[in-house]
C-alpha cells in the first residue's frame, strides 16, 4: 500500500511498480475510484463505500493476487482508517509512505493536470501518514519513479 499526500508520488511510484514486478499484480488507484472526494470532508457521505472497496482489494488477494493500493488511507477519521485497515487484515500489508519536500509538493501539485484545492497536497502531508504501521519511507524529492521503485524493491 502507497500512502503519501497528494501529489507526494504515489501514483507515478504505483506505475512503475506494475511495471517492474515480475509476477502478475493488481493495480487499484483510489483516485480512480473515488474521483468526488474533493474537497476534503466530502467522504463522509461515502465512508461505507470506502470500506467496501478495500474489502474488495481484500478479495483480490483472497483469490491470491498481489496486489498495489495507491491510496491514503482516510486520515484524522482513526475508526475509518482502522476499519480500511482491518478490511485488508488477514493479509500481509506492507505499507510505502511516499513524501517529498513541501517545495516539491507545491511545485508538482501546481503542475498537476486536475486541480485541486488550495494547499491541498500541504494540508495532507502534514498528517497522512501519522499512527500508520510504515514498512518503508520513500522521500521522492529527488527521485525518478524508477529510482523511487528500486528503492521499494531492494
Amino acid at each position: 500500500m502507497l500512502s503519501g499526500a497528494s501529489s507526494s508520488g504515489k501514483t507515478s511510484l504505483a506505475h512503475e511498480l506494475h511495471q517492474r514486478l515480475a509476477e502478475p499484480v493488481c493495480l487499484f488507484i483510489a483516485d480512480d475510484c473515488f474521483p468526488w472526494l474533493r474537497p476534503a470532508g466530502a467522504e463522509d457521505q461515502l465512508e461505507p463505500a470506502i470500506v467496501v472497496f478495500h474489502r474488495a482489494i481484500a478479495q483480490w488477494a483472497a483469490s491470491r493476487r498481489n496486489v498495489i493500493i495507491d491510496g491514503a488511507l482516510p486520515h484524522g477519521k482513526p475508526t475509518l482508517r482502522n476499519a480500511c485497515l482491518n478490511a485488508l487484515g488477514a493479509f500481509r500489508t506492507y505499507i510505502v509512505a511516499a513524501t517529498c519536500t513541501v517545495e516539491e509538493l507545491r511545485r508538482r501539485e501546481a503542475q498537476r493536470p486536475d486541480p485541486r484545492p488550495p494547499s491541498w497536497a500541504e494540508e495532507q502531508r502534514r498528517d497522512t501518514n501519522d499512527g500508520l504501521p510504515i514498512d518503508l519511507p520513500v522521500d521522492t524529492s529527488d527521485l525518478t519513479p524508477a529510482e523511487a521503485a528500486q528503492v521499494v524493491l531492494d
